[in-house]
C-alpha cells in the first residue's frame, strides 16, 4: 500500500498501541486524553515536553474529568511529571528532536538557496533550533538556540537576531526550575522575545542567545526578590492577616499572638 503523501506533522502511532500495557492500564479516557497529547506533541516544537497550561486548555478541550486522565497517565508511566508540565514517556526514542529539525530544516534552506542562487544568512552559523515557523507557540516556546562552537574554538560565531521562533527546551525549563525558582518562565519568555523582536540596530544581535535568556530571567528574579508591594497589595495583606484572624480573641497586637 502506497504512502500517502503528507501534508502537515503527523505522529508515529503503531497499528497495536491499544494493546500496550500501560495504555490498558490508563484505561479508554486516559487512552483518547494520551493520543491527543502526541498528536499535539508533533504539531509544535517540543521535544515531548507538554505544559499543564496546555494540556488543560487545549489538549483536554471537550473531555470530561481531564485531572483524573493526567492522573491515569502519570500511574500508568505514559506520563512523568515535569516543572510546568509533563513528558510524553519515550517521546524522543521514536521522534525526532528539536534540535535536529533545526538542522534538518537548515540543511533544506541551504539546498533551496543554491537552487535559487539566493544566500541565507544563518544557515551555518546557527543551525541549531531555527524552525519554519513564524510565530511564537502558545506557552510552548521549545527551543534550542544554543550555537554549536567551530572546532579548535579559533573562530567566534557571529552574532545574529533572536531565533523565529525562540524554543523553550526542557533542558532550559530544568535550569530555571534550578536557578531562578521564583520566576514565572513562560510570562518572562514572551516579554523576552517580544522586547528583542521589537529592538533594532547592533543591540538587536547576539551570540548566544539561550545565555542572553538566562541572564533576562536571573533580572527577573532579582526584582520579584527586590519587590515592594504596591498600596493594593498592602491592603490585600491586610485583608488576609485579617481573614486569618477571623473568630478569635486578641488582647494585643504582639505579631506572636496573631500569628498563633
Amino acid at each position: 500500500m502506497a504512502r500517502p503523501k503528507s501534508k502537515g506533522p503527523y505522529v508515529p502511532l503503531a497499528a497495536n498501541y491499544y494493546m500496550d500495557d500501560a495504555i490498558l492500564e490508563a484505561g479508554p479516557e486516559a487512552e483518547l486524553l494520551f493520543v491527543r497529547i502526541l498528536s499535539f506533541l508533533a504539531s509544535v516544537p517540543s521535544d515531548g515536553f507538554i505544559t499543564d497550561r496546555q494540556l488543560r486548555t487545549i489538549v483536554g478541550l471537550g473531555l470530561r474529568n481531564v485531572p483524573r486522565r493526567i492522573e491515569s497517565l502519570l500511574n500508568a508511566g505514559l506520563l512523568a511529571a515535569q516543572s510546568g508540565g509533563y513528558v510524553a514517556r519515550s517521546w524522543q526514542k521514536w521522534n525526532r528532536s528539536t534540535e535536529e529539525i533545526g538542522r534538518l530544516l537548515a540543511k533544506d534552506r541551504e539546498r533551496k538557496a543554491q537552487d535559487s542562487g539566493v544566500v541565507v544568512p544563518n544557515s551555518k552559523r546557527n543551525p541549531d533550533g531555527i524552525q519554519e515557523d513564524s510565530a511564537l507557540q502558545s506557552s510552548t516556546e521549545q527551543s534550542s538556540t544554543e550555537q554549536t562552537p567551530p572546532k579548535g574554538g579559533a573562530a567566534r560565531s557571529r552574532a545574529t537576531r533572536i531565533p523565529e521562533p525562540f524554543i523553550l527546551t526542557t533542558g532550559m525549563r530544568e535550569w530555571a526550575a534550578a536557578e531562578v525558582p521564583g520566576v514565572d518562565v513562560d510570562r518572562s519568555t514572551r516579554t523576552f522575545v517580544d522586547y528583542w523582536r521589537a529592538e533594532s540596530g547592533a543591540k538587536a544581535a547576539k551570540r548566544d542567545w539561550v545565555a542572553t535568556w538566562r541572564n533576562w530571567l536571573r533580572r527577573d528574579a532579582e526584582k520579584t526578590s527586590n519587590h515592594r508591594p504596591t498600596p493594593t497589595e498592602r491592603a490585600m495583606q491586610t485583608a488576609a492577616a485579617g481573614r486569618a484572624v477571623a473568630g478569635r480573641t486578641i488582647t494585643t497586637l504582639e505579631p506572636k499572638e496573631i500569628a498563633s
